[in-house]
């Protein structure tokens, strides 16, 4: 099969060197469109009824979800019910401003579906909700704190295997909470033990429509421990990334470093001076204010640490979560992740900005659970 960089020359051949790619990355977006837009004009008019459904039959973008819809409304519906007042529901558009998730999240760009007007299918609906607080917080800049929720398709590029669960287009419910800092990030505290409450109190009620979670586990992080690690060369930081998903990578082994990866108490910082100590010490504080009360709250949850999380670099944070559980056949599968992110601080352009976010995988839980 050819590679990217013989395909690409093979495109370009009949240009004959001209800068095509350079040249067209220099436009404006409306000049772009503009250039693309009769394009695929002629290439659509090609197209006949046949080749509609030919593409239809073997494009794996286009494929129907494979949950019934009424299984996903009653989810939605639960949820809702759950929800306390101060969230408020909102219908996301099937497209974001593109960019979206890159300039925000810093994802690669081959995972979103860009489209050639200037917007992109969305593929995270938390971002979605992170650029509608920060609309509404530009209106209104006196609102103390912005509570949205969504159940939302979204759409990406990458590929998944049968195993995983995952499909291209998915089903999620997802809340985001934005306000100001109240000191020693009490906001992210508060807000992931509000979140970690209504996604615990939903899994739990939903055992009446018949889904049958065991094991339900969480597992609280603080994603910046990983981070000061990769920052003062104690682990490789290009190999976090390249391996965030992978279950047999355990960076605190390999790197020789002091810490327990997994915990259910959290250990005593030798000094909260060091950074790492600091960030071990917010864990500590969260412990001692919010997952004490909880573990009492609920006895049928496990509630543990992770201490090496690298899922989530450059998209959390500091403090956030993943719940995890197993379905009937035994497979364990994470249902609910969340987290604080500083995508509010870049979009106001303003340090005190909060916000806290997290969803559901509600088609995975339907289809699997």
């Amino acid at each position: 099969m050819m590679n990217k960089k013989k395909i690409l020359e093979r495109i370009l051949e009949p240009f004959n060197g001209y800068p095509v790619i350079k040249t067209a990355g220099q436009l404006s977006w409306r000049d772009l469109t503009t250039l693309l837009l009769p394009i695929m004009e002629k290439k659509v008019a090609k197209l006949t009824p046949l080749d509609v459904i030919k593409n239809y039959e073997n494009n794996r973008l286009c494929q129907p979800a494979n949950t019934g819809q009424r299984d996903l409304l009653e989810i939605d519906s639960l949820i809702y019910k759950i929800l306390p007042d101060r969230f408020e529901d909102i219908e996301l558009s099937p497209v974001s401003a593109i960019g979206s998730n890159c300039a925000l999240t810093k994802i690669s760009p081959k995972v979103v579906l860009e489209t050639i007007r200037s917007v992109e299918v969305n593929a995270d609906p938390t971002t979605a909700l992170a650029l509608e607080c920060a609309r509404k917080r530009r209106q209104q800049n006196d609102i103390e704190e912005i509570h949205l929720a969504t159940s939302h398709r979204s759409l990406r590029l990458q590929l998944f295997t049968d195993k995983s669960g995952f499909k291209p287009h998915f089903r999620s419910f997802c809340l985001a909470s934005s306000g100001k800092n109240y000191g020693r990030e009490n906001f992210a505290a508060v807000s992931l033990a509000a979140h970690l409450e209504i996604w615990i109190r939903f899994l739990q009620n939903s055992r009446r429509l018949g889904y049958a979670p065991k094991e339900i586990t969480v597992a609280v992080s603080n994603i910046n421990i990983i981070e000061q690690l990769a920052a003062q060369g104690s682990v490789e930081k290009k190999e976090l990334m390249r391996r965030t998903q992978d279950p047999d990578f355990h960076p605190f082994e390999q790197y020789g470093i002091d810490l327990p990866e997994i915990t259910e108490k959290l250990p005593m910082p030798t000094s909260s001076k060091s950074k790492i100590g600091h960030e071990l010490k917010r864990l500590k504080l969260l412990e001692e204010k919010e997952i004490e009360t909880m573990r009492l709250a609920y006895p049928d949850i496990r509630f543990q640490y992770n201490l090496a999380r690298c899922a989530g670099i450059g998209y959390y944070r500091g403090l956030c979560f993943k719940i995890t559980a197993k379905n009937s056949g035994g497979a364990t599968y994470p249902l609910v992740d969340g987290g604080a992110s500083d995508w509010m601080k870049k979009l106001l352009c303003n340090q005190k900005e909060r916000l806290f976010v997290s969803g559901l995988g509600t088609q995975l839980y339907a289809s699997l659970f």
